[in-house]
């Protein structure tokens, strides 16, 4: 029998271990998808094929230790996680590892952390008054600290597990002591104030973010149109960064032969230091070392292997990114070039347009195709104008950070001289701004829930890549019907046939509901949930006209006159000075088959014969409804999902 997928040691390692990580969390997260066990199932299938004692005795050894290694290290991560000071007010010490700026304040990932005098673990995500602080700083300040749980019902508990971040909380008033003992994070700070001291702030935003990976510091607008055009990754420290450092590296020290790709090695390593060790940028570093040493020793490097041991090595000593979206994007691309780039080039070629064309287009297909499903399912939406738009920059993108590069580089030794030295990255990014600004490059596909589609997606895009030899007969008839099983699994994600339909959006003090049957759509809201909070909720998963919003509280009712509903709905009367918006009020409230009453304490949803408690607040020990919970006590405990008639 013809083998289906040639033998490559790390790649039948890395993808047990994948396994085993996803079944933890499929678990311990109450998130288990028969689609990603029978995605596994089948992959182990076609690399037993053919099946010969060397395969089968090899997958009966990776098998087991690989699952049972990936379970391991992921519970003995969450076990880390779980160590340290509880919830309470504290005097904190730490220091700023990345900064965002928003709108009158900044988000400070904090890491060294000094809780009263006593070292913790982990990392904290504090609030803090706008322009006090860049990476690199020793801060002190007193406050509230809340320690987070992987397993609370959070729109981003599970990115927070990956990048450790074990604190969050909120400071008026920040103490800067003095500078980090590290050197790289204290270079990433001055570099910051450099170019906002010489640079127009949209365009030293834009040049800060190509060279550092934080796109936090970029002004809202700019920023939201650098996401949904498409090119985000352009500003992630990843393959084109290093690569484009490793390769220079290499040229300028070729003297040294087959060892030049050492010092280059450990000339990107410093980079990774000074960008914050990002998943991207690590898995780049592994992927060039690995490069370097096969050259080295006169062997041909094969990237899916190159990138099988690069997922191995990062996710042996941190498990807990399997949940990151960061790493999942990055590894999929990659994943995408390997599969896809050669193939759609191939397909390509007859059109006779130039080779760098063909290349730049080929490989920006090949990394869509993988990451589209992932950037639905973190994000809510695709982007409609991402291919054009990287068209036009991913063949300029090397220029522009090598440009920024050594501009900055110099201008940083060379500070009397900055103005002139940043005269010319400044030009290149306002040209850049123009171009965003000359086009709507926003426009995406949203509000629709992709749910288990997306492994569908992932697996039966499989059958495109050459990398797995069958006929094409074979190949073609299941990508038909995966491509016909995904659109029967988008349609069930997103269309109520029978019962009721819950799904729960809670972050920190915000919490949102969307209740759904085959005819009403009706949003609750509660605490301090913001408009963009609300809209990207809905992006993920309704893009309706909603039947009502209804606000549990005054404070969202300015949130709730923005969203696309027909009214607005109140328990208690209040003063809106709305025109245009209908607001109602009262206690009891109907809106097809859904009965609403709103006691002092909570609102009862009626439906389906069910009487439901909606309590989205923390006290009620982090349960999203209470089925039956009236004097008979609690009956039933539903998070996200679907109520029927019993």
């Amino acid at each position: 029998m013809k083998k289906i997928l040639n033998f490559r040691p790390c790649l039948f390692c890395a993808l047990p271990l994948c396994f085993g990580l996803s079944l933890w969390g499929s678990i311990n997260f109450s998130d288990f998808s028969p689609a990603l066990v029978l995605f596994f199932c089948i992959t182990f299938f076609l690399m037993l094929v053919p099946i010969n004692q060397k395969r089968l005795l090899s997958l009966l050894v990776i098998l087991p230790v690989f699952t049972g290694l990936g379970v391991g290290l992921m519970e003995l991560a969450f076990i880390n996680y779980g160590k340290g000071a509880p919830s309470g007010e504290y005097v904190v010490t730490a220091t700023v590892q990345q900064v965002s700026e928003r709108q009158g304040y900044s988000i400070a990932v904090l890491k060294g952390l000094s809780f009263d005098g006593e070292a913790q673990a982990g990392k904290c995500r504090v609030m803090l008054p706008a322009d006090t602080v860049v990476a690199g700083d020793l801060i002190v300040f007193q406050g509230p600290l809340e320690k987070k749980d992987p397993f609370e019902h959070s729109a981003y508990a599970k990115n927070d597990f990956a990048s450790d971040i074990r604190y969050t909380g909120t400071s008026r008033e920040v103490i800067t002591t003095a500078k980090s003992s590290d050197l790289l994070l204290r270079l990433n700070g001055h570099l910051y104030e450099v170019l906002y001291e010489h640079m127009e702030p949209d365009e030293a935003s834009l040049c800060y973010a190509l060279l550092s990976g934080n796109l936090g510091a970029m002004e809202e607008g700019l920023h939201e149109t650098v996401r949904k055009g498409g090119i985000a990754h352009i500003f992630a420290v990843s393959g084109m960064h290093i690569g484009v450092l490793f390769s220079a590296a290499m040229l300028i020290l070729k003297k040294l032969g087959r060892y030049a790709w050492v010092p280059s090695l450990v000339l990107s390593f410093l980079y990774c230091g000074f960008c914050g060790m990002t998943i991207s940028s690590l898995r780049s570093l592994v992927m060039c070392g690995v490069f370097g040493a096969s050259r080295s020793m006169g062997r041909k490097s094969d990237d899916l292997e190159s990138l099988s041991f690069a997922a191995i090595v990062l996710l042996l000593f941190a498990p807990a990114q399997w949940y990151s979206a960061g790493f999942q994007l990055t590894f999929a691309a990659c994943l995408g070039l390997s599969l896809f780039a050669g193939s759609f080039s191939r397909l390509l070629q007859p059109l006779h347009l130039p080779k760098f064309l063909v290349e730049t287009l080929a490989s920006t297909l090949g990394a869509q195709i993988v990451t589209a499903p992932i950037l639905m399912a973190s994000f809510g939406y695709l982007s409609v104008m991402g291919t054009l738009l990287n068209l036009i920059l991913v063949p300029l993108s090397s220029l522009f950070f090598f440009c920024s590069l050594i501009m900055s580089g110099l201008a940083l030794m060379l500070p009397f001289a900055a103005d002139f030295l940043l005269a010319f990255p400044e030009a290149l990014f306002s040209l850049l701004i123009l171009l965003l600004s000359f086009s709507e490059w926003t426009l995406v596909l949203s509000g629709f829930a992709i749910g288990a589609g997306a492994i569908l997606w992932l697996f039966y895009c499989g059958y495109l890549s050459t990398r797995l030899q069958m006929r094409r007969l074979f190949r073609a008839v299941a990508a038909v019907l995966g491509c016909a099983l995904f659109a029967v699994v988008l349609l069930f994600e997103n269309i109520v046939f029978s019962g009721c339909r819950l799904i729960v959006y809670e972050e920190e003090e915000s919490a949102a509901l969307l209740i759904q049957t085959r005819e009403e759509n009706v949003l609750v809201i509660d605490g301090d949930v913001s408009l963009s909070e609300c809209e990207e909720f809905l992006d993920r998963n309704f893009g309706g006209e909603l039947s009502a919003v209804v606000g549990l509280s005054a404070d969202a009712l300015n949130t709730a006159a923005f969203l696309n509903a027909t009214e607005i709905h109140l328990p208690y009367y209040a003063e809106t000075g709305f025109h245009e918006t209908q607001v109602l009020f009262g206690k009891r409230f109907s809106y097809g088959e859904l009965s609403f009453y709103c006691s002092a304490e909570s609102l009862v949803l009626v439906t389906e014969g069910v009487a439901v408690e909606i309590a989205l607040d923390k006290e009620a020990g982090n349960a999203d409804f209470f089925i039956g919970a009236g004097s008979g006590g609690l009956k039933f405990l539903l998070e996200d999902g679907i109520i029927k008639e019993l």
